[in-house]
């Protein structure tokens, strides 16, 4: 797993590249079936054939070049115009090119979109806010938001960020969406002399999904700003903590991908540390069965819902 999954063990680069790693970022060296051309920040990465592959007569194509497309609706219309072979379309765009006979579609539904309330700081310190944010959610309207009312998900949240029907699945560990205890909540804590103001902070192509975040945030008695950033800044600013609800996401479930997620001593997208949740995260990577491995991502999952440290909001979109 650590040699396919997202981690530093799944690349194997030039001994003689690696040593300066600046020079090895701006022009990769390794064996796969391209090579490194030209990269222009911001704008596109051409690649072309390697002539020595290991794999004869393979890749069949020349070349392929990557172009950042940041608006996603600008990435739809070029697809659908011929301008581009191949696009990432984001879910609620699916419904504009799913009857397109020049496309063929092929949705993607893993992992998982999460929020997750920076619990150093008010309002996400308080566990009463964090439930009442997650109580404010319907999934069956997220659906629509995110998915443009397509039948790739079905609004199910029970399982993310694994696959549905997983043994590592824990039942009960989600809330069904309730505005009235939401604002209870809520109140109880702005009586108290709390803060309502905090910012979410997205990445710069999921506006449709961070402004209905915000619309039922504010809903329930919170004053929430947005914070569009690029992906750089998003990556600097989730570590760093600036943030007040991080909108964040997963396209895999488990160890370490999931699991530094969560983990005090990993990217800890919550920021706050729960010696019960260590233990149980320890448990799930290093049990030497899977049927304890999976308990203990059963127990992550209660620890994750009863302490409201973040909560799973759809399948990835």
């Amino acid at each position: 797993l650590a040699l396919t999954g997202s981690s530093s063990a799944s690349l194997i680069g030039s001994p003689k590249a690696l040593p300066d790693p600046a020079a090895f970022n701006a022009n990769p060296v390794g064996a796969g079936p391209f090579v490194f051309e030209s990269w222009t920040p911001d704008d596109k990465l051409v690649l072309t054939k390697n002539d020595d592959y290991w794999d004869e007569g393979k890749p069949y194509l020349d070349g392929v070049t990557y172009t950042v497309m940041v608006d996603s609706q600008t990435r739809t219309d070029d697809l659908i115009s011929g301008g581009k072979d191949l696009g990432l379309i984001q879910g609620n765009a699916w419904n504009a090119v799913k009857d397109l006979p020049s496309i063929v579609m092929i949705p993607v539904p893993t992992g998982g979109q999460a929020l997750i309330p920076n619990g150093t700081m008010e309002p996400g310190s308080d566990e009463r806010v964090r439930e009442a944010m997650s109580m404010s959610l319907d999934p069956e309207v997220t659906a629509q938001v995110l998915f443009g009312g397509t039948q790739v998900w079905d609004a199910d949240v029970s399982c993310i960020p694994f696959a549905p029907g997983s043994p590592a699945c824990a039942e009960g560990t989600t809330n069904a969406q309730d505005l009235e205890k939401a604002k209870e909540l809520v109140k109880e804590y702005l009586d108290e002399g709390g803060s309502p103001d905090t910012e979410l902070v997205y990445f710069q192509t999921l506006t449709d999904q961070a402004t209905y975040y915000q619309q039922q945030f504010n809903e329930i008695g919170l004053n929430v700003t947005l914070t569009r950033v690029d992906a750089a800044t998003l990556a600097a600013r989730q570590p760093a903590g600036d943030y007040g609800i991080f909108l964040g996401s997963t396209a895999s479930a488990g160890f370490p991908t999931v699991w530094t997620r969560y983990y005090s001593g990993g990217t800890n997208w919550g920021k706050v540390t729960y010696d019960d949740l260590d233990e149980a995260l320890l448990r799930a990577r290093d049990e030497l069965t899977l049927e304890d491995r999976n308990k203990a991502w059963q127990d992550v999952a209660e620890i994750i819902h009863d302490k409201s440290i973040l909560f799973w909001t759809s399948s990835s979109s």
